[in-house]
């Protein structure tokens, strides 16, 4: 399966968005995803490549495209983050592990301290499985990375789908109380998280140790309130006013709403809370899309991303939405885009 031709004009928006060169977000699509420098992400015609087989589809898009781009709202700045599946093009989930971790450890040194390193590689030990066998049972996946343009650090998601069910929990318990310093927080929350909740992913964020987080995505098993979880943040009215904006009275499935808590690891804190909602779930136009994201932004106090011209052209659509508070109670709206199928 060819990666889609649109990857390129998709490549080229986020540049406009993230104000890099196209040349610079390019090379890092190259990077990340292990291609040659000589073939593009995108298979347009002034770069070729369009021909680089894809057998492994991925999960990251529901359209089985391997590169998202997270344009992060924050009230003082905006910042633009890429989101990319390096296994999707290896042949098999094993051989496409070997290629995310060959793309990981190709790009920590440029990004991020040897103590985040070692977080990455305890992370992926206790994690994830290490026999090519195990591994050919993630046919989801097994990890994706994120890297920001123009700023440092990286990001680390592995699958939540690894093992059984009933321990993915434990394994997602061990894993935090392991890396963080002060893990009695840590141990609380996934207590109470593993109660009603669906793992979805266990990731790690940094450029350092001060800066390191470890973050637990997960899904309802059941229709609720934020407030019924129980989560600092969680029942903030801004919560509510992202919820009605962007999902009004329209009918999101459980798969199509994604709650994650951070904890810095080296306080033990909870650090902030967020909430994602599918992109393919709503349905918007585009120039409403870019309406309701610049709504809410005036609303929230967060500056608006310059993402209308991406998407009335067709260039990106919306992969998820999420908004989120820190700590602080300091509010960012994630707006993530791919290509348009």
């Amino acid at each position: 399966m060819p990666l889609p031709r649109a990857m390129d004009t998709f490549i080229d928006a986020v540049a406009q968005i993230a104000g890099s060169p196209a040349a610079a977000v390019s090379a890092a699509v190259h990077e990340m995803l292990d291609l040659p420098r000589t073939q593009a992400a995108a298979g347009a015609e002034r770069r070729p490549g369009s021909d680089v087989p894809r057998p492994v589809r991925s999960s990251l898009n529901n359209d089985g495209s391997p590169l998202q781009a997270c344009v992060t709202s924050s009230p003082s700045a905006l910042r633009t983050r890429l989101v990319c599946d390096p296994a999707a093009t290896g042949e098999s989930p094993a051989a496409g592990f070997r290629l995310a971790r060959r793309a990981l450890r190709r790009l920590l040194p440029q990004r991020a301290t040897a103590e985040v390193a070692e977080l990455c590689e305890s992370t992926l030990r206790l994690l994830l499985p290490t026999s090519q066998e195990e591994l050919n049972r993630l046919d989801n996946g097994t990890f994706w990375l994120g890297i920001g343009l123009g700023t440092p650090g990286i990001a680390l998601y592995t699958s939540g789908r690894y093992g059984d069910p009933r321990e993915r929990w434990a394994a997602a318990g061990r894993w935090l109380t392991t890396i963080a310093r002060h893990p009695r927080i840590a141990e609380r929350l996934v207590s109470h998280l593993s109660e009603d909740m669906k793992l979805a992913s266990a990731a790690l964020e940094g450029a350092d140790g001060a800066s390191a987080r470890g973050k637990l995505y997960f899904r309802l098993r059941r229709p609720a309130p934020l407030s019924a979880l129980r989560i600092e943040g969680m029942s903030a009215p801004a919560m509510n006013r992202f919820l009605h904006t962007f999902a009004g009275d329209q009918t999101i499935l459980l798969n199509g709403l994604v709650v994650s808590v951070g904890v810095g690891l080296m306080t033990g804190e909870l650090a902030d809370v967020k909430v994602d909602l599918c992109g393919h779930c709503i349905r918007l136009s585009p120039s409403e899309w870019a309406r309701r994201v610049a709504d809410f932004c005036a609303a929230a106090g967060v500056r608006p991303p310059p993402i209308e011209d991406a998407l009335v052209s067709g260039a990106a659509e919306p992969a998820f939405i999420g908004f989120g508070l820190d700590r602080h109670a300091e509010p960012r709206l994630n707006t993530y885009l791919k290509a348009r199928a």
